[in-house]
């Protein structure tokens, strides 16, 4: 109404080049301020509950729309749902929002809804939810599934160690599982696709095998040469674990006022040492190495230092630093951290 007065206003008017110009910037400031203060923000959420499907399976959806302006759920709202792969759209339906702004597809709490199903064809596939506002204006909320030949559920990837030296041999275990009620199946003829990353998520190299009737199969590959921490992802994430690479271990030991026995449990006023020994593969490593650290209280609070010690061929990388425990020490549990450096 205020746009309709302001330009029935100037119908009678005389415009002439001197207030034509004020007349078309206040009309246009008008139009600007009014769309902006009635323009809403929503936010849109997609999720699905797993990663791995068969053909054909049944996918459940479930999302929700959000007016942020009003921090309320859209009612009666047409979200449009899309699997796409690579080549584009397969398929596509439209779920509306309940009056709290919810929006879902079939399963078995929602026997009435929308039935969406994986494409037979086996591949990577992502499903995109999309809501157009009054204003034209496109939200998106994505996820990625994958679909197999057979129906999985998860995939575990597991390593023979935890840790591994520099260009060392490890083995790579992939079990593949379906979920019938209480009980996990193994899934066999399931292909592994996987890849040994950085946590810069760059690929250093890719294995891949076939699940046994067991649902488990193994790869062979060669840890990196560089110390760190790695990942081992297959099949675009759908299983994962972490393993790291260090040049050499440290083993760290609390002993007694001697330094020859084992001891976790001292009084006020008594002393004691840290023991730490360096190796690399079972055997003594080459080189110096140079240890220091600190002991602290169970709420992380330094409270004694240790000394720099050396370990080398000399000692044959074994050192001690030594330790008193104050009179007026608190009754608990303690722990000694080291770092260990390797100079030569």
């Amino acid at each position: 109404m205020n746009c309709f007065r302001l330009f029935h206003g100037l119908q009678g008017a005389r415009i002439t080049r001197k207030n034509i110009l004020p007349y078309a910037i206040g009309f246009l400031l008008l139009l600007i301020i009014v769309q902006t203060a009635s323009a809403a923000v929503y936010d849109l959420q997609i999720a699905v509950p797993k990663v791995v499907y068969g053909p054909s399976e049944r996918v459940e959806i479930y999302g929700n729309l959000t007016n942020l302006s009003s921090s309320s759920g859209v009612r009666n709202a047409s979200v449009i749902v899309n699997i796409v792969n690579s080549s584009g759209s397969v398929s596509n339906y439209t779920l509306n929002t309940t009056s709290d702004g919810i929006f879902y597809s079939r399963s078995d709490y929602n026997s009435n809804a929308t039935l969406i199903s994986t494409p037979n064809a086996i591949g990577n596939y992502t499903i995109n939810a999309t809501y157009t506002d009054p204003d034209g204006v496109l939200y998106v909320s994505s996820a990625l599934i994958n679909v197999i030949t057979t129906r999985v559920d998860d995939i575990r990837i597991k390593t023979n160690e935890p840790v591994y030296y520099p260009s060392s041999t490890m083995v790579i275990t992939a079990e593949t599982v379906t979920v019938v009620g209480d009980y996990r199946l193994p899934v066999a003829n399931i292909q592994i696709n996987g890849t040994i990353r950085n946590t810069n998520e760059t690929v250093l190299s890719s294995f891949n095998c076939t699940t046994n009737s067991n649902g488990k199969c193994t790869a062979t590959k060669t840890a990196p040469s560089t110390s760190g921490n790695y990942i081992i992802e297959s099949n675009n994430y759908i299983g994962f674990t972490s393993f790291k690479v260090v040049p050499f271990e440290v083993d760290v030991y609390i002993k007694d006022d001697t330094a020859n026995t084992l001891k976790n449990t001292f009084q006020r006023g008594q002393t004691g040492y840290v023991e730490v020994r360096a190796s690399y593969n079972g055997t003594n490593p080459t080189g110096e190495f140079t240890a220091a650290g600190n002991i602290y209280d169970s709420s992380g609070t330094i409270v004694s230092s240790l000394s720099s010690i050396s370990l080398n061929s000399n000692n044959s990388y074994v050192n001690t630093a030594s330790f008193s425990v104050g009179s007026s020490a608190a009754i608990g549990f303690y722990v000694a951290r080291v770092v260990s450096t390797h100079l030569s």
